[in-house]
């Protein structure tokens, strides 16, 4: 996500990402305090936490026009769902953001394959052609903005 969100990459066509976090210093807060009672001491040095500029949030919306597809269990407890809430909110369009009621950490491809295997699918399809019809009759509805 932050590759391409930080350099224009040549031919991409679409990113997807599973499970993915939102910032390095989020998620490292997110993690001291799963600590118990040490991670309260060491909450406050959180910030001191480097991202080398690879946190996505911050860049995630110029991956547009390229669509952008993120999926995420609202379950996980490795990297909490928040995460890919607030990369959708800053994503430009078009983006879609697929919520595995009861999926876990990378669930998509595993335990909800089935489900989820076939749309991703269809999803690579319209990203590769651009044509919308190829796309789940779900997905279709939430095109915001059309690639060129």
């Amino acid at each position: 996500l932050a590759l391409a969100g930080r350099e224009r990459l040549p031919g991409l066509k679409a990113v997807v990402a599973d499970s993915a976090f939102s910032s390095y210093g989020r998620i490292g807060r997110e993690k001291m305090l799963q600590i118990p009672v040490l991670g309260y001491f060491l909450w406050p040095f959180s910030p001191l936490i480097v991202s080398g500029g690879l946190s996505p949030e911050p860049v995630v919306a110029n991956i547009a026009p390229a669509p952008l597809l993120l999926i995420h269990g609202d379950q996980d407890e490795v990297v909490p769902s928040s995460h890919s809430d607030r990369l959708f909110a800053a994503a430009g369009t078009p983006k879609w953001l697929w919520t595995l009621e009861g999926g876990g950490h990378a669930d998509a491809l595993t335990r909800f394959r089935d489900r989820t295997a076939p749309r991703l699918l269809r999803f690579l399809d319209y990203a590769l052609s651009g044509d919308v019809g190829l796309l789940d009759p779900a997905d279709q509805l939430r095109v915001a903005v059309q690639p060129r």
